[in-house]
């Protein structure tokens, strides 16, 4: 149970940062999420491994290093604590209304999930190759490494986005980003 606590925690504080950077924190939200990031994997990295993130959840368990009767416990912690985080970000920073960005033609849509893709990649790679690889023991340098690689910058990558725009590439970045939506009563 406590491992599934951490795991709920953690992913809180990252949605929750993330929501409070898109509404109010503009060009900074990247490094204040990836500075949060680094910090919550220190936090909960031994309790849990500190996934924070389905598709982190998904890699380890393939990679063998996690037990499938917890694959799906992760992943309920992971849903609610996105949806409970998004919920009060957007309660307590209280946003005006704003659009959600258009994914319209076959393009918008391939490019998006695309970029997705590789930053969701990046991410999985580097958590997998610096928190579960057997060549790196007694690794202190992981969190950092997560919380850059979680933060690459999004508008070379994704045109029409730009950094803190709540589309971002890396952790929970699709369904957190529906969970803000959903929360807003914005649709896209």
């Amino acid at each position: 149970m406590r491992k599934y606590v951490t795991e709920f925690i953690g992913t809180f504080g990252l949605v929750f940062t993330v929501g409070m950077a898109v509404f109010k924190a503009g060009g900074l939200a990247p490094l204040a999420i990836g500075a949060v990031l680094m910090v919550l994997v220190y936090a909960g990295g031994h309790i849990s491994g500190a996934h924070y993130n389905p598709a982190v959840t998904l890699g380890v368990f393939l990679r063998g290093k996690m037990p499938a009767t917890d694959v799906l416990a992760y992943w309920a912690s992971q849903l609610l604590a996105a949806l409970v985080a998004a919920w009060f970000a957007r309660f307590i920073a209280n946003p005006a209304p704003f659009p959600a960005q258009s994914l319209a033609g076959a393009h918008g849509i391939f490019a998006a999930l695309l970029a997705e893709f590789f930053f969701t990649f990046a991410l999985v790679y580097v958590v997998l190759n610096v928190v579960t690889s057997k060549d790196q023991p007694n690794n202190h340098f992981f969190g950092l490494a997560i919380g850059f690689t979680d933060r690459w910058p999004v508008a070379p990558a994704r045109p029409g986005r730009t950094p803190g725009s709540g589309v971002r590439p890396g952790s929970l970045a699709l369904w957190e980003t529906r969970s803000f939506q959903r929360t807003n009563g914005a649709s896209g």
